[in-house]
């Protein structure tokens, strides 16, 4: 893991020396650390699916299968959503959604892309 702080101090007329700075600065960065949040960063691929209503279980079924996260949705005659998928996932994902062709639960893979986990 690489991490990196920058601290900035304006100066403001008052010479602190070596000492004072780097107390300062190492102040700075230490209050910096102590509000960071550790975020997991995952590398996925979008999946739009499209299906009718009636496959409304089928498509929750692979949400909880696949660790899928939906992006978007849209409820129109079919329903159309937007997942993102872990790629580790990616090939299962896919042979379960083949699965689901003869449903008319279609789907395009797009393109790949990291998010916050």
């Amino acid at each position: 893991m690489d991490v990196c702080a920058v601290v900035v101090r304006y100066f403001g007329g008052t010479k602190l020396g070596k000492s004072g700075l780097i107390e300062a600065y190492g102040e700075g960065a230490k209050q910096a650390i102590e509000a960071a949040k550790l975020l997991e960063i995952k590398k996925i691929q979008f999946v739009r699916i499209v299906y009718p209503y009636s496959q409304e279980n089928a498509v929750n079924k692979l949400i909880l299968d696949h660790e899928l996260e939906e992006q978007e949705a849209e409820y129109l005659a079919n329903v159309s959503k937007l997942f993102a998928c872990p790629v580790k996932n990616i090939s299962t994902f896919k042979t379960s959604l083949e699965a689901l062709e003869h449903l008319s639960v279609s789907h395009k893979m797009l393109h790949k892309s990291y998010i916050y986990g």
